[in-house]
């Protein structure tokens, strides 16, 4: 019997916490591949002056595939 883990199922806390447990493990490809795959965050601290144009780059750039920084 073999356990499968659909990845695509679970959180990106989740997948952070799994990858403790199997880091340094084969295993561990699977959950860097999973997390690779999804698009960037973004956190913003709105006390920040320039939350809103920051989210607009960040949005931006999903949308036309660019990275930020």
């Amino acid at each position: 019997m073999s356990n499968v883990l659909d990845l695509t199922q679970l959180t990106t806390q989740q997948l952070t916490n799994l990858l403790w447990d199997v880091k340094g493990t084969p295993q561990a490809t699977a959950v860097y591949e999973e997390l690779r795959s999804r698009p960037p965050r973004l956190s913003l601290n709105l006390d920040d002056l320039a939350w809103e144009q920051k989210f607009q780059t960040f949005f931006s750039s999903i949308q036309t595939g660019e990275k930020t920084s």
